[in-house]
């Protein structure tokens, strides 16, 4: 994608083993089943169950964004670059200035623990700062310990 005034980052973004992408649509089983997933979900705010219709969409609306675009909330698949399989996603959350944002990871339980939301949110916000976001807010729950490693 072609960056112009309303896009704040170029996808996809390939790097250090990972690819940051555009879900795709017939992504959201695989959307659905880690975010309906207990351990996932205690700590973050969305509603339960995660229905495989709210996934389809979420994903939708995403695409219809079309990136991480000012003013907007997206989620961006985080995907490994060998297979180009999904094991997660990173939200971003851009002001209407485009010049802060705040970020979020969520990351399948068999994929947790390898360092990928870090790598995620490095890559990710990386890109942003290229782009002129010069503050990043996150929220985490204090028991969130891996979260809090993350952040």
């Amino acid at each position: 994608m072609a960056l112009n005034s309303r896009y704040c980052a170029a996808l996809p973004l390939a790097r250090d083993g990972l690819i940051l992408r555009l879900f795709k649509t017939s992504e959201a089983s695989l959307f659905a089943a880690y975010r309906n997933d207990e351990d996932v979900s205690r700590y973050q705010g969305w509603d339960m169950p995660f229905t495989m219709d709210k996934a389809q969409g979420m994903i939708d609306g995403m695409v219809a964004v079309g990136g991480v675009a000012k003013g907007e909330w997206i989620n961006i698949a985080v995907c490994l670059a060998a297979g180009n399989v999904v094991v997660g996603d990173i939200a971003i959350g851009m002001s209407e200035a485009g010049d802060s944002a705040e970020i979020g990871f969520t990351i399948a339980p068999a994929h947790q623990g390898k360092g990928l939301a870090t790598r995620a949110a490095h890559i990710m916000m990386t890109e942003l700062e290229r782009c002129g976001v010069g503050v990043f807010t996150a929220s985490v729950h204090p028991d969130n310990l891996a979260s809090v490693r993350v952040l």
